[in-house]
């Protein structure tokens, strides 16, 4: 809410100092964003009249104009403007003055004929962005009047930033009860204008329900002229509430919306159809409407409209429709005042991607006293400024389905025992008096009975007259105090893993860790996860962003082709990425998981003059995943999988994991499916693994064991394996078979070729075996050996391989 301190000050009757008054605003909650002076930029800017305008002899686009500056001499000057006339006050630059930007006016000749000044436009002096021709000042303007002093730019404007419960602060009257109270003034009364029905133009209104429209005035003004000058006093005020001067109807009802915080809409009667009352109703599915934006707009039934001959005339509470706008040649308009429920306006400007000042107001709930007065007010302006005759009022209300007033207890000793301060009663009752409240002291004298004022919907409760009590008594004045439990720090399981150490063992192996929205476009998620239906956002806050994630490797891809398109990781050779976070599935039991998600490309090692480069494949990044796993990787199985969507099927891999209760899967690992590099512009050889941290979290502890002092034995088999078998699936035979004699086993060979089955590889094993209690003997650890093999040929078809 934008507002000018000079507006304030004479409707407060007192002149504020702006930094205290912004102090003051942002303790009591009323946050300011920002103070702005609307000090002139220019000088020797003064009010001119034209006295007559002539042809330029020499061009037909310029005009000689003579003006009377005040001075008591006419001025020539050569203007262009196309509104040039005779009779128009507008702002002129005398010889010597200083336009915003430096430029200083002197005498110039302009196709051979002297100016000596310069007449100019709102734009020219950055008083507005109009630059279709010279501003046009009030039929109030006196000449020769300095142009700063007759638009009173010696002012500041005050942008506060209202939370959504204090829309009593969306209008002038608000802002001015707020400040009379933080300053102990006393509330200003306000102007009740009463204005006589001097025309007989009636139309009638009718409410199809009630409960969306408790109450629906409108007015018929007839014989104005839309064409009239709205007085600068006005436009300023509006200019430095952010709105710009249109035409008298739209002038006076964004003002009136200013002054009383009641939205109003005007509608040129001529456009809508004859002698056909307004009706306020829902929408139909599928009905159509173009608003005064030009945006054509689709509804349904969550959408009120305001028709006439059951065609929209208006999205009510939010934007009139196009074809019932006044214009300059209106001459008659309805005036609309109404109370439109919050719950029925609420997110139809989100929903339609449209911002309206209107509903702004109305979503947060007004004043429901107010919508007569503010009517009664705005009539009085129009006619004020572009004249006519005010019709009869037309009303359709239901006083019972208005907010009723709340009547609110309030105990003294909750008020201290909540504040942590003894307050006087006396203190209590003057502040919230201050505010408009009645309040009334009980017989026994330590409670109260409050009446908030109608304005303030968001007074329901005890706690809010409290919270109301410590605003204006001040929150830097109410003691500290520590927090009076005991806090007990509860213990980490051993056995388990948190979430910050597996983020610090993914940067201690170069991952560099990156945050990322929860949601995302459905066509990434749906290329990843095609099994997984996201969840879409009712309000999403752009389509990149429309529904939840249902894993995190495409925030990730994302990062990367982010990091990649600005240069960074081209240059040093890879980029490595993590994240943890929450993934969301409609369809699984549990709707919310922890994952933990990595992402790897380029190369091995930094570039350097060491080692040649090699990049990154598959065994490597595995290497960085088993790592993670720690000591109870052993419990965790990589199976090739071939049919998961976003990875290559011939580098990809889910991991199960086995522990004594069941078995799950833990994630999957793979390379990125070159399809989805393609279509994401990514290097080929980028490699991704996302990880369930229920699944991950939970590590076996460190077993001290000692140390056997007996030696140990090693015997290397050379064993003709099926391709078909994973290297996986064989080690874990081989320690099964092996028993607790077997320490230590590792491939170090691999064959294909001449001497080998065809579909058949030779792999060489080394297996290292040890008895803590005594010797082994070679003819043990031979048996053993026979043992092994035998149970992978049974089991597998495994054979020696012969020399």
């Amino acid at each position: 809410m934008k507002f000018s301190v000079a507006w304030l000050a004479e409707l407060a009757g007192v002149e504020f100092e702006v930094e205290e008054l912004a102090a003051r605003l942002t303790a009591a909650g009323l946050e300011v964003d920002s103070i702005e002076s609307v000090q002139a930029g220019f000088s020797g800017v003064v009010v001119a009249k034209i006295i007559d305008c002539q042809p330029h002899p020499q061009a037909d686009k310029l005009q000689i104009c003579h003006v009377d500056d005040g001075s008591g001499q006419h001025v020539q000057i050569v203007c262009g403007a196309p509104n040039a006339r005779a009779g128009l006050l507008a702002p002129l630059a005398r010889i010597g003055a200083t336009l915003p930007g430096g430029l200083k006016i002197k005498q110039a000749k302009l196709r051979g004929e002297s100016s000596f000044g310069m007449l100019c436009s709102a734009s020219e002096l950055l008083l507005d962005e109009d630059a279709s021709g010279l501003m046009e000042l009030g039929d109030d303007a006196v000449p020769g009047v300095p142009l700063e002093q007759m638009l009173g730019l010696h002012d500041h404007v005050i942008d506060v930033d209202l939370t959504p419960n204090r829309a009593d602060c969306l209008s002038m009257h608000g802002l001015v009860t707020e400040v009379a109270a933080l300053y102990q003034l006393q509330p200003p009364a306000r102007h009740l204008p009463q204005v006589s029905s001097s025309g007989q133009a009636r139309i009638d209104c009718s409410v199809a329900d009630p409960a969306d429209c408790p109450r629906y005035a409108l007015r018929i003004v007839s014989g104005i002229d839309n064409r009239a000058t709205t007085p600068v006093w006005m436009s300023e005020r509006l200019r430095r509430a952010g709105l710009r001067s249109k035409s008298p109807v739209v002038d006076v009802t964004n003002y009136v919306m200013l002054e009383y915080g009641q939205p109003l809409h005007a509608f040129d009667r001529q456009k809508l159809p004859a002698a056909e009352p307004l009706r306020v109703r829902r929408a139909r599915p599928q009905e159509t409407m173009q608003l005064l934006n030009g945006d054509s707009i689709k509804m349904d039934q969550s959408h009120l409209l305001i028709v006439a001959a059951d065609q929209p005339q208006a999205l009510a509470g939010v934007m009139g429709a196009a074809h019932s706008c006044v214009d300059a040649a209106t001459r008659e308009v309805v005036l609309e005042s109404a109370w439109f429920a919050p719950e029925v306006i609420i997110g139809k400007t989100r929903d339609l991607g449209i911002s309206s000042e209107a509903a702004h107001r109305f979503e947060r709930g007004i004043d429901p006293g107010i919508q007569l007065q503010a009517m009664e007010r705005a009539t009085e302006l129009l006619v004020l400024i572009a004249g006519g005759q005010a019709g009869p009022v037309s009303v359709t209300e239901t006083p019972e389905l208005l907010p009723q007033p709340a009547h609110i207890r309030l105990r003294s000793e909750r008020v201290s025992k909540l504040l942590g301060k003894d307050i006087a009663g006396a203190e209590i009752a003057a502040s919230l008096r201050s505010l408009g409240m009645q309040v009334d002291e009980e017989p026994q004298g330590h409670s109260f009975m409050v009446e908030p004022p109608a304005a303030r919907l968001d007074l329901q409760l005890e706690i809010d007259l409290i919270e109301e009590i410590a605003r204006l008594h001040g929150y830097n004045q109410l003691p500290t105090a520590d927090p009076a439990g005991r806090l007990r720090l509860q213990a980490m399981p051993e056995a388990v893993i948190s979430s910050r150490r597996l983020q610090s063992m993914c940067a201690d192996l170069g991952y560099q860790e990156v945050i990322n929205f929860s949601f995302l476009r459905a066509g990434l998620l749906q290329a990843c996860y095609p099994h997984r239906e996201p969840v879409a956002l009712a309000n999403p806050i752009s389509s990149d962003l429309s529904h939840m994630r249902t894993g995190l490797i495409p925030g990730l891809l994302q990062s990367l082709q982010h990091n990649l398109n600005n240069k960074h990781g081209r240059y040093r050779q890879s980029v490595r990425l993590f994240e943890t976070g929450t993934v969301f599935n409609a369809d699984d039991e549990q709707h919310e998981q922890q994952y933990l998600a990595l992402l790897a490309t380029g190369s091995v090692m930094p570039e350097q003059w060491g080692m040649a480069s090699r990049a990154l494949d598959f065994y490597d990044f595995k290497g960085d995943v088993e790592h993670l796993l720690g000591l109870n990787a052993n419990e965790f199985e990589f199976r090739t999988c071939a049919n998961h969507a976003c990875l290559h099927p011939g580098q990809a891999a889910e991991i199960i994991k086995n522990d004594q209760h069941q078995t799950q899967s833990a994630g999957f690992i793979g390379r990125l499916h070159p399809r989805l590099c393609q279509q994401l512009e990514l290097p080929k050889n980028t490699f991704a693994t996302e990880l369930k941290m229920s699944a991950i979290k939970h590590s076996l502890l460190p077993n001290a064991v000692k140390i056997s002092k007996f030696p140990t034995i090693r015997r290397d088999l050379a064993l003709i394996v099926p391709d078909t078998l994973a290297a996986g699936e064989l080690l874990a035979s081989i320690r099964a078979m092996g028993g607790e004699l077997l320490r230590e086993l590792h491939i170090f060979d691999l064959y294909q070729g001449e001497g080998i089955e065809t579909d058949h590889k030779s792999l060489a094993i080394g297996l290292i075996m040890q008895d803590s209690c005594k010797t082994l003997t070679d003819e043990r650890a031979d048996k053993l050996i026979a043992e092994i093999v035998q149970g992978l040929k049974q089991k597998h078809g495994i054979e020696l391989r012969q020399a």
